[in-house]
């Protein structure tokens, strides 16, 4: 569905198929993915993420992996599909590393707000 391999030639390249349809290219992630695109505010979205949004408003789906995936490009690669998938799990934990910080920093903003806050009160008590 995602890709347009068929299951033939999936297993061709010694993937079991249903790995590849629920785990690799499950449609249902790429539907949660255009989902959070739409929705999320563009100033908190990734560089990656910005440009396939821009992708979709200009029609352009060669995003999407069509005839390809990783699993089956690297049944000829080996190690540079392992070097890939370090590189995708170094890529995810990043991005949770990001939107650790922009929750803090989120949190410090509004710490920093109630602080503005109390000092004005202070102060307004004091000069009375």
């Amino acid at each position: 569905f995602i890709c347009s391999l068929s299951k033939s030639e999936v297993q061709r390249k010694g993937v079991v198929f249903e790995s590849h349809i629920y785990q690799d290219h499950y449609m249902w992630a790429y539907a949660r993915f255009l989902l959070h695109l739409r929705e999320t505010d563009r100033t908190h979205l990734t560089g990656p993420e910005t440009d396939v949004l821009k992708m979709i408003k200009a029609n352009n789906t060669s995003f999407f992996p069509l005839y390809r995936s990783i699993k089956t490009d690297s049944s000829d690669g080996g190690e540079a599909h392992q070097e890939r998938e370090v590189q995708v799990k170094d890529l995810d934990d990043l991005k949770l590393t990001f939107r650790d910080v922009a929750d803090n920093n989120s949190q410090i903003f509004k710490a920093e707000q109630s602080v503005q806050s109390d000092l004005r009160s202070l102060r307004a008590s004091i000069m009375q």
